[in-house]
């Protein structure tokens, strides 16, 4: 996949882009009707699979492991304050390396969460406490579960983490976390393979998007606040790269590709914003 990050800087009112196949260094920003390449004095060693997310203690977004371009592992972190990178932890060995990780603030217990996706054996869930990771003793998931996104449940303030698929059974599973450990919730309702997860300001539930390659792909789900449910009529108009809860338009954004991005064939970002059923290309 294209392995860019994405997340939305509250402060600043604006979406930051870092990193992915083809694009490892770059950071680009959206500001609601153009995308503007910005030029940090300090920038992370370009990768994909990065985590991210804004903190809204430091007003600024986290990023957090990847994959450099040479195909080394990481785990530093750092934070976009709005005009430049700054490093907040180097590989003090918490926590692994990974790629595909997954961050989200917690509004609940006000604090930074981030699950660790492919590469490390280790896993696990740990919470940033202003200067480093705390790793939370309870916070691991089943070997081979490994989350694609992170949203909060408004009606619950609960955070929800979905899974693309679950070994041996191919579908979504999805969890709910207390603080200490994750719950399985649903019975299983959803799409085979998840790209991605996203509240809808909107509706004020959470979202899941299809695979878009797969048979029944540019499915939307949403959350019953027990289960999954098919949004009939409501199709992905693109693949995916990212969701993300665009609190200053006041819906669920995706940046993604017209045609699926692959080593060696890069496609031009775009970004579409979902209005009742009703996707518009805004850039």
């Amino acid at each position: 996949g294209p392995g860019f990050s994405v997340a939305e800087d509250g402060m600043a009112r604006e979406l930051v882009t870092f990193g992915g196949v083809d694009s490892y260094d770059a950071t680009w920003i959206w500001r609601g009707d153009r995308w503007l390449l910005a030029r940090p004095s300090v920038s992370p060693p370009g990768r994909s699979g990065a985590a991210s997310a804004y903190d809204p203690l430091t007003g600024g977004v986290m990023l957090q492991g990847g994959r450099l371009a040479s195909g080394e592992l990481v785990d530093d972190t750092w934070l976009w304050d709005g005009s430049t990178w700054r490093l907040l932890d180097r590989n003090t060995g918490s926590p692994p390396a990974a790629e595909d990780s997954v961050m989200a603030w917690d509004p609940l217990l006000n604090e930074m969460v981030l699950v660790i996706g492919h590469g490390s054996s280790s896993g696990g869930t740990w919470t940033w406490n202003g200067s480093r990771w705390i790793e939370q003793v309870g916070g691991g998931l089943p070997s081979g579960t490994f989350l694609v996104g992170l949203a909060v449940d408004p009606a619950t303030r609960t955070l929800l983490g979905a899974s693309c698929c679950s070994v041996g059974q191919g579908a979504t599973s999805t969890w709910a976390w207390d603080g200490t450990t994750w719950r399985a919730v649903g019975t299983g309702a959803g799409p085979a393979f998840t790209v991605a997860l996203a509240l809808n300001p909107e509706s004020g539930r959470p979202l899941l998007f299809a695979d878009p390659p797969l048979a029944a792909g540019r499915e939307m789900w949403s959350w019953s606040g027990q289960d999954w449910v098919l949004l009939t009529g409501a199709r992905l108009p693109a693949f995916p790269g990212g969701a993300v809860t665009d609190t200053v338009d006041g819906h669920v954004v995706v940046v993604g590709s017209l045609a699926e991005a692959v080593l060696g064939n890069p496609q031009p970002l775009h970004i579409w914003s979902l209005s009742g059923s009703t996707w518009r290309q805004l850039g």
